[in-house]
């Protein structure tokens, strides 16, 4: 299979446009963006020693930009005001990248969209210039992980009607298999007194002190494109509430860092009731 191959799909409110090989878009030359970002380190000159230390570090906005041809046979004055109409510098897009096999996605907002033909006769030639306030990229599909207090269990081989329940690993290990931290969405599941989920690696944990049935669900979570956190309870399986009051005042949301991390589910009533929480997280990647 060729590897040797760059795809763009975008889309721009309910909107598509591809360009790479086989569709009537294609780059006559590689895209600029897609590998590590820029990143900023700020230090600060020890006063009578030599060098510095550091004081802050961060990566920065990514830049995208792109020039692709039009290769098709539809009607030239057509196509150009669709690819302007496009590219709405008021609409924030979601860019998917084939990059030789590997799919990623990242969101983006318009910065330029030039016109490069040099007369009216020649092909329609377009160079787009992106930003990406959020400068990774992100996995296609969230991965998740259950920890639960109480699991299935195992029955007389005989036709009684009994089963028994086992208990539960309280810790999971979860593999960010990414290059940088992970935000995660957060769902605990009652019967449950107090739920609370520890991350051992930072000691970070996130509690609600609330008392939820076995039809009820909290949701813990911060948006993917901007930095606030959510906390909402739907009760009996019904519309979500704000819940933001019932979190425990020492609790810190936590990410997923890159590499191996222990977490931990406790509740109140763990030892008689069958709860359990779901983590949910995206991978993200300094390049695609």
């Amino acid at each position: 299979m060729d590897k040797n191959f760059i795809i763009f799909q975008m889309l721009c409110g309910d909107k598509s446009l591809s360009v790479g090989q086989s569709y009537d878009f294609q780059f006559p030359e590689k895209p600029t963006g897609l590998e590590a970002g820029v990143y900023d380190v700020q230090t600060e000159d020890f006063n009578y020693f030599d060098g510095s230390r550091v004081e802050k570090k961060k990566t920065k906005e990514r830049p995208i930009s792109a020039t692709f041809d039009y290769v098709g046979f539809g009607d030239r004055t057509t196509i150009r005001d669709n690819v302007v109409r496009f590219f709405n510098p008021k609409i924030t897009g979601k860019l998917f990248i084939n990059y030789g096999g590997t799919l990623r996605y990242i969101e983006y907002e318009v910065v330029s969209l030039k016109d490069k033909q040099d007369n009216l006769h020649d092909r329609l030639t377009f160079h787009i210039e992106l930003v990406c306030p959020a400068p990774y990229f992100k996995e296609i599909e969230e991965d998740e992980a259950v920890v639960a207090t109480w699991i299935g269990g195992w029955k007389w081989r005989w036709s009684f009607p009994i089963k028994f329940r086992k208990r539960g690993d309280m810790r999971k290990i979860i593999d960010n298999e990414g290059d940088v931290p992970a935000p995660v969405r957060i769902e605990f599941r009652g019967p449950a007194t107090n739920p609370k989920i520890i991350h051992h690696g930072t000691g970070q944990f996130v509690k609600i002190n609330e008392t939820i049935t076995e039809n009820d669900v909290i949701y813990i979570g911060s948006t993917e494109y901007e930095d606030n956190t959510i906390v909402e309870l739907s009760r009996n399986d019904g519309q979500r509430e704000d819940a933001f009051d019932r979190i425990d005042l020492d609790s810190e949301p936590f990410e997923l860092s890159p590499g191996v991390n222990e977490i931990e589910f406790t509740c109140d009533d763990s030892e008689i009731a069958a709860q359990s929480v779901k983590i949910s997280y995206r991978k993200r990647f300094l390049a695609t």
